[in-house]
């Protein structure tokens, strides 16, 4: 869906938030206190929901639905609920006429911090950990201690042991409480440790301790200060870095599937094209009785291109600058068919160590032969040098008609104007290099620059 839309679908969900919230303002506006305590409290939890709605939404709007999203969406949900108890829970304390309404909000929210935190869990179990061993030790560990919250909550609805509200409305905890709140600790320690031991990713592993840590402090915190909220603050902060962790992870994910799937493609074609039946084939043409020896030759060199093309098609990495060379010697071979020789590469190595993407050299002087050579211009003269300093590797390609200097005024100085920023990005992803125009004796030259390892 395009921005604009999803921005009049959140627009339109916040403005029918408000308003709700605004009449149960309205409604506990003549018996709450307005204090600074509370505006805070209820300005975060606005604009807590306001953003779980936001991210809901756009959720739903996805159309790559995978079974890890769906537990971030209840995730989403979770706490958006539990920011809309907590915002009733302010202006419900010290009210003895909801006192019952208050305690129940108590008892939701801890169910719904254990639950979120249950729900963190498979969520990164199902985005991340479902290989993982230990991962149906820890569904089993998690969900006795789920059980195990619902069941001190059941206790202390018959003795109070853990915390009480009276019917002033007033909100008390015993020395016990402690034992309430170690459930949702003990939940985080466990997925600490399978994040620490088995994420190999270290922002990943930053950002997923801090999605714990943000509740930890708060709980921990709210044990020492009675009567100031900070879980809200903390779940918002927490439900950001979540949907960052989320997206940049699913984009991290959708490069490497699609750079799989290219492989994979590429795999297929190269044994589509049955490479064995297309070399015999190529042979057997070429011995023909009575082919003249160009005819042979010309067959020769277009089975050593293709079969160069074919084995580049195999390769996931970069490759030497010498099998680069080795294979541009072959199409330019082909290329001088039809410019009766005229068409000359020279090469001066001196730097013979580095890598390079597949077809880069290739590529750039594909581009110079064909926006300036023809048969009404066949002659000219390529050059390609290689050397190398302290820092970088370089491969230098100039040419004596003046072309590439029309490939820079074409394109305004900028290569990637030129067509060439395919080229570019994958010199930039596979091997941190760059392909630019530079200025030398007077002329324009290509310039390929990769950092020595």
């Amino acid at each position: 869906m395009d921005g604009w839309k999803l921005s009049v679908w959140s627009l339109v969900i916040f403005m029918l938030l408000l308003d709700v919230l605004a009449t149960a303002l309205l409604y506990g506006y003549s018996q709450w206190e307005i204090d600074v305590t509370n505006v805070m409290s209820v300005a975060v939890c606005v604009v807590g929901m306001y953003l779980a709605t936001a991210f809901l939404v756009t959720l739903l709007l996805d159309t790559g639905v995978e079974s890890g999203t769906n537990y971030f969406s209840y995730i989403v949900l979770e706490v958006f609920f539990l920011l809309f108890v907590q915002f009733h829970k302010v202006y419900l304390i010290g009210n003895d006429s909801f006192w019952l309404f208050l305690a129940l909000t108590y008892y939701v929210m801890d169910f719904l911090i254990v639950l979120s935190v249950f729900t963190l869990w498979k969520y990164l179990e199902n985005s991340a950990y479902r290989r993982v061993r230990i991962a149906p030790k820890v569904d089993r560990v998690m969900l006795i201690l789920v059980l195990v919250e619902v069941a001190l909550l059941l206790l202390n609805a018959f003795t109070h042991m853990f915390f009480e509200v009276n019917d002033s409305g007033i909100y008390s905890y015993t020395q016990y409480k402690w034992v309430l709140n170690s459930v949702e600790f003990i939940m985080m320690g466990v997925i600490a440790l399978v994040v620490t031991f088995y994420e190999p990713n270290f922002r990943k592993k930053v950002s997923l301790y801090s999605v714990m840590l943000l509740p930890m402090a708060a709980l921990a915190a709210e044990w020492f200060v009675i009567g100031v909220s900070m879980l809200g603050i903390a779940v918002l902060f927490s439900l950001l870095i979540i949907y960052g962790n989320f997206y940049v992870g699913r984009s991290e994910d959708l490069v490497k599937k699609d750079g799989e799937l290219m492989q994979q493609r590429a795999n297929i074609l190269v044994s589509q094209i049955q490479p064995h039946f297309l070399y015999n084939a190529l042979t057997s043409i070429m011995n023909i009785k009575g082919n003249p020896p160009e005819t042979r030759d010309a067959i020769a060199s277009f089975g050593k291109y293709l079969r160069g093309n074919l084995d580049i098609l195999r390769q996931k990495g970069p490759i030497s600058i010498m099998f680069e060379l080795n294979h541009i010697d072959t199409y330019m071979e082909l290329v001088n068919l039809n410019f009766g020789n005229g068409v000359h590469f020279e090469t001066e190595i001196q730097d013979r160590t580095f890598l390079l993407p597949a077809l880069t050299l290739q590529t750039l002087i594909e581009s110079v032969i064909e926006l300036g050579y023809g048969h009404s211009n066949p002659q000219g003269t390529m050059t390609l040098i290689t050397f190398c300093d302290r820092d970088y590797h370089y491969a230098e390609l100039s040419d004596d008609n003046g072309i590439i200097r029309k490939c820079y005024d074409l394109a305004e100085g900028s290569i990637d104007k030129f067509g060439l920023s395919s080229v570019n990005l994958r010199l930039k992803e596979m091997v941190d290099g760059d392909i630019s125009f530079r200025s030398k004796d007077g002329d324009i030259v290509f310039l390929l620059r990769i950092p020595v390892a």
